[in-house]
């Protein structure tokens, strides 16, 4: 069963009507020690567990928010975990005789995607008939098997140097994503540079969305829906990794580099890193001078990100929201507090479980919030 996060969420004063968000905090299965949330799609929840040694099993959690059901996925090898989940399909990697394989998880078995010849393989997203991922260093999409593992057209190169999608810096930034329409959003890196790029398709010409000028040198993209793209760009040319807070512009494109707006922020935030587009809804996580806190942008209107860390934590991130409003994440108790357990943010467009009723149990949070 899934445990309940009493408390209030901040309140937005400057949007418009108001809503409420439950928050849900996932319980973490006996013998783990941590979750971490990463995908949501129509009611199953994914991610993985960690035990005290540091090895993960890839979990899926369905049912109402107050009960959950958790399902292990880890059916083969020593270690799993799950990235993406869309249309029923979870996508993430299976241990193959100590090495990261791509793969399709469900609680019977696992496919394995590595493609011939490839060391190691991880799957991050899917809409449900592609998943994309990276093989070695490349950018690798598949339609359900290894043998149909083709590589995502590479960009070209950017001041004489060549861009890749090197497993570890992909896994620390900025993992792929695609949407619906089968658009494809990755982050690749050079010597120098972080480009954000944009594929209509795995074969197509990728288009370079960093903004360029002296103040976006480098951009970093995360989630892609509808024709939108979210990500982040970074204001100091002399710094193209991650560095201080203030260097963290959250931004919005069109399709093009020269579509980017700039996302507002409240003075709370001194910088924040969006995850995840659906619609006219982007979560990510905003920083402030002592901690990180799961936020939400709404209607992509004018105003700043709500502030959706649930009260009695230290620190949180949405990492991920469905087409009906419902938010995946993660939040950590205490600054010294290495685990996480995975929280997810359930809107009042959704009815509410009968379950609750009877559990006598009431609102979690309350946040502001404009309606459609």
């Amino acid at each position: 069963m899934a445990g309940i996060t009493l408390g209030l969420l901040t309140l937005a004063a400057n949007h418009a009507a108001a809503t409420t968000y439950h928050a849900y905090i996932i319980d973490t299965p006996a013998t783990f020690a941590a979750t971490h949330g990463t995908g949501v799609s129509s009611g199953t929840y994914v991610g993985y567990a960690v035990d005290g040694g540091g090895t993960s099993n890839a979990f899926s959690w369905t049912g109402a928010p107050a009960a959950l059901t958790a399902t292990n996925l880890n059916t083969t090898g020593s270690y799993s975990a799950a990235y993406g989940i869309s249309n029923g399909q979870n996508v993430g990697f299976i241990d193959v005789s100590g090495a990261p394989h791509a793969a399709i998880l469900t609680a019977s078995a696992a496919t394995d995607l590595n493609p011939t010849g490839a060391t190691t393989s991880l799957a991050y997203t899917t809409n449900g008939s592609t998943q994309v991922g990276v093989a070695d260093s490349i950018l690798t999409a598949w339609t359900g098997t290894a043998a149909n593992a083709v590589p995502v057209t590479e960009p070209a190169a950017f001041n004489a140097e060549t861009f890749e999608f090197n497993t570890a810096i992909t896994a620390q930034l900025a993992p792929p994503a695609i949407d619906s329409t089968g658009a494809i959003v990755a982050t690749g890196t050079s010597t120098s540079y972080l480009h954000a790029f944009l594929w209509s398709s795995p074969t197509a010409t990728p288009t370079d969305l960093n903004p360029g000028g002296t103040f976006f040198s480098t951009s970093i993209v995360r989630g892609v829906d509808g024709g939108r793209q979210v990500g982040e760009a970074y204001f100091d040319p002399a710094h193209p990794a991650l560095g201080t807070n203030e260097q963290n512009h959250p931004v919005l494109w069109s399709g093009s580099a020269s579509s980017v707006q700039v996302l507002p922020l409240t003075s709370d935030f001194t910088g924040a890193s969006p995850n995840s587009i659906s619609g006219s809804q982007i979560v990510g996580t905003g920083y402030t001078a002592t901690s990180e806190h799961a936020i939400l942008w709404d209607n992509l209107s004018t105003d700043g990100p709500i502030d959706l860390q649930p009260a009695g934590y230290y620190s949180s991130q949405a990492l991920s929201i469905d087409a009906d409003g419902v938010i995946i994440g993660v939040v950590q108790l205490a600054a010294d507090s290495t685990s996480t357990q995975a929280v997810i943010w359930v809107p009042d467009s959704i009815p509410e479980p009968a379950t609750l009723g009877m559990m006598g149990l009431g609102v979690v949070g309350l946040l502001a919030r404009k309606r459609r």
